[in-house]
């Protein structure tokens, strides 16, 4: 009964790794996204000057 639940405890052990792994892999995908949407806008911003210059 006792290596059940240390099998079990290390299961769960493994779980958790694999979902902070996924946490810290959204995570960083939200950075890359959030630092894509800003470059765009500031994109748009230079575009929208060079537009009312010129």
């Amino acid at each position: 009964m006792e290596k059940v639940l240390d099998r079990i405890d290390l299961m769960q052990g493994v779980l958790e790794n694999k979902i902070n792994g996924l946490d810290i892999e959204i995570k960083g995908l939200n950075v890359k996204f959030n630092v894509l949407l800003g470059a765009i806008s500031l994109l748009g911003i230079m575009i929208a000057v060079l537009k009312y210059l010129g």
